[in-house]
């Protein structure tokens, strides 16, 4: 059985595309979900998230991150990876709320997402193994 990880990002977002790519990669044993509707990721967390849990967000405007607030709720026992589209201090504050385990933005490698991930899985299985 596979681990997800659980990608947000909108279907004009070509860094969502390559992102995904480097994870399918760079990952073995895990299945990207990915959501391209804030609607459609909320819908997920209705379904049991099976251990380890991984969310990444990636926003490519400050519009999507507001949009994103009133459902943090739902990210509160994940792991949560955020990329913004900026490091507009207001940006990078609004972001925080969200309470990522890790904080990029766009300008960022991306390709570097993928050992965030694969260390947050990992840090994760061990715990949950005796």
């Amino acid at each position: 059985m596979s681990v997800p990880v659980l990608l947000y990002a909108r279907t004009d977002a070509p860094s969502g595309t390559r992102l995904k790519q480097f994870l399918v990669t760079g990952l073995s044993g895990v299945e990207v979900e990915t959501y391209e509707t804030l609607e459609d990721l909320s819908r997920r967390f209705s379904q049991p998230l099976q251990d380890p849990s991984v969310v990444i967000l990636l926003f490519t405007d400050g519009d999507e991150l507001v949009e994103t607030l009133p459902i943090r709720h739902r990210f509160q026992d994940v792991s949560l990876v955020l990329i913004v589209p900026n490091r507009d201090p207001e940006t990078i504050a609004r972001a925080h709320q969200l309470r990522p385990r890790f904080l990029t933005d766009l300008q960022n490698d991306l390709t570097a997402i993928t050992a965030v991930v694969e260390k947050m899985l990992k840090m994760k299985a061990g715990r949950s193994n005796p």
